[in-house]
């Protein structure tokens, strides 16, 4: 165990989740290790966030509840890491649900490791209806998704390149790694986590993935098409492309294999387009086209691959 127990910093963003949080955060409060704050950030609720937090929060003094008008979950999380106390930070959705062992595990790993700054653990998935069944990922096919990477720099960034590597509550953060990399980008508007830990990776942070089987991270399941997932996955490349592509710029093995992943995205989602015109405009609106472009691409489908071409050459 760590000397003195440091301080952790629970951290739960919450959006009309209140009938999940009282479950979220008594996951936080049957943790083995006990040294903690648990912060609880509704982000303008209109259900009975506030109610069901200000009970929490008299029932254990280590529960403290801050609102903030709506300004989306990453703006959530940072309000959390400013008011936070403690030497390290763990993230935690409001639906999700933490492991008994987890904060202690990891914490002994930092007790063990000065140099580590990044400790993360396997997820695991479940669904509301049937809460003691649990899946390795998100589309219930059996396959751990998420990458055992230990290091730092090029090591690390040769994965988060291929993907995102953790989900947001998989691990445990030193608290002084922001003052590096900064908060979670707020103009993000999906994978703003990845977005962290490629800052992380290019200020050289080590990360470290804990095997322990009683440190783990359960994410609850909810409905999104494969259409919804393509899109999120495509914006998010676009946009970490545009704002990565400098530190990329340096290395042109890490330039390429990002190159050759930002491609194959945008062919691979031509066919979600092809079959759903609708989604195709409302979704093409949104990207960094000229209004020619745009106009051609969403009354001529037969110039989609070429015009898709032409963005990723003017992203170059």
């Amino acid at each position: 165990m760590m000397k003195n127990q440091a301080l952790i910093s629970v951290i739960i963003p919450c959006y009309n989740y209140s009938h999940f949080l009282e479950e979220t955060v008594n996951s936080v409060l049957d943790q083995t290790y006990q040294n903690f704050e648990c912060l609880i950030i509704d982000d303008g609720s209109q259900d009975s966030t506030r109610e069901v937090a200000e009970e929490l929060e008299k029932k254990d003094p280590r529960v403290k509840y801050f609102h903030q008008t709506n300004q989306g979950l990453s703006a959530a999380r940072n309000t959390g890491i400013l008011k936070s106390k403690g030497e390290f930070i763990q993230f935690l959705d409001a639906d999700d649900l933490l492991s008994k062992e987890k904060l202690a595990s990891q914490a002994a790993v930092f007790a063990a490791s000065e140099k580590t700054d990044i400790v993360y653990c396997r997820a695991l998935y479940f669904d509301t209806e049937h809460p003691a069944v649990f899946y390795k990922d998100f589309q219930k096919k059996g396959r751990e998704w998420m990458p055992k990477v230990s290091g730092r720099g090029r090591k690390v960034l040769r994965q988060l390149i291929r993907g995102n590597i953790m989900v947001v509550s998989a691990p445990l953060v030193r608290r002084s790694l922001f003052d590096k990399t900064g908060f979670f980008d707020i103009e993000l508007k999906s994978y703003e986590d990845w977005d962290l830990w490629m800052r992380a990776a290019e200020n050289n942070f080590h990360f470290y993935y804990s095997d322990d089987a009683n440190a783990i991270t359960y994410i609850r399941l909810h409905g999104s098409s494969m259409t919804n997932n393509g899109v999120k996955m495509l914006t998010a490349l676009v946009v970490l492309y545009k704002k990565h592509k400098v530190f990329f710029s340096s290395d042109s093995d890490l330039n390429g294999l990002f190159d050759r992943k930002f491609k194959k995205a945008f062919i691979s989602l031509v066919a979600y387009y092809k079959t759903d015109k609708q989604e195709l405009s409302r979704y093409v609106g949104k990207m960094p086209f000229t209004r020619t472009e745009r106009s051609l691409l969403c009354s001529n489908r037969g110039l989609l691959n070429f015009i898709l071409l032409k963005m990723i050459a003017k992203l170059k």
